[in-house]
Parts: C-alpha cells; sequence; structure tokens
C-alpha cells in the first residue's frame, strides 16, 4: 500500500449510492474524525456532584463530518431544478436520507472500502477507454 495520498489527505472517490446517485468523498483520518468529534462535544459541570461531563451533540457532530467528508455528488435533483452540493444540503440529506447518511458516516473512515471504490472506477474507466470504437463494455 502506498501511503503517499494518507499523507498528503488526498484519498478521494465517488460512491455509489442508489438511484443513480454518487457522491464524492473523502477520506477522514482518525485525527480529524476525533477533531470534530471533540468539535461537537461539551463539557458540563453538575455544581451539585461537583462532576464534569462530556456530552456530544449528535446532530452537529453528523453535521461536521458530513460537511468535512461531501465534496460533491451528481445524481440528486429537486424536481427538475438542480440540487446542488452546499453545506446546508448535505445536512439535509445526512437528517433526512437514511442511505445518504449511513455512506456519509460509514465509508470515509473505511480505507479498504475508499479504496475498493477507487479500483473499481479505475477498472470501469479503463474498460470503457479500451473498447475498440463502437463497441460497449459489458
Amino acid at each position: 500500500m502506498d501511503i503517499r495520498r494518507l499523507k498528503n489527505n488526498d484519498l478521494k472517490v465517488w460512491l455509489p449510492m442508489m438511484d443513480g446517485v454518487e457522491v464524492l468523498a473523502r477520506h477522514v483520518t482518525q485525527r480529524e474524525f476525533d477533531a470534530i468529534s471533540r468539535q461537537a462535544t461539551e463539557v458540563r459541570s453538575d455544581p451539585v456532584t461537583r462532576t464534569r461531563r462530556e456530552e456530544r451533540d449528535e446532530q452537529q457532530f453528523r453535521s461536521l463530518l458530513a460537511r468535512a467528508v461531501v465534496l460533491d455528488w451528481r445524481g440528486i435533483s429537486d424536481g427538475e431544478a438542480p440540487f446542488p452540493c452546499t453545506p446546508e444540503n448535505i445536512d439535509y440529506l445526512v437528517e433526512e436520507c437514511t442511505e445518504f447518511r449511513l455512506l456519509v458516516m460509514d465509508a470515509p473512515l473505511s480505507l479498504e472500502r475508499m479504496l475498493a471504490a477507487e479500483k473499481e472506477a479505475e477498472r470501469k474507466n479503463s474498460s470503457t477507454t479500451s473498447q475498440p470504437s463502437g463497441t460497449i463494455p459489458a
């Protein structure tokens, strides 16, 4: 495994979702994931028991992580109108579309899944570009 792309943090791939939708997602390192988690966590003190506890705002965490992961998408529309990849639209899909949320919250942490998706895309690209003119790849 060549780790240069991990060092440069430039691993990003189009991940298939459903109904022709693809999401351009970037790999999130454990260090970045932990920083996002801390950013969504608040320390609360209980004056009665004199204890401190951390509480993570799960909605804020999902939003921050999804915004860090999702770079673009294709195949998503609002009726006939385009549905652009914006921070607000990312938040909307994370909260309203289970498949989107599962893809965004899981895949970018799985280096194996990201690399497999990248290899599959490369395989598809090479098979379509290596076909003789006028043939359709299987």
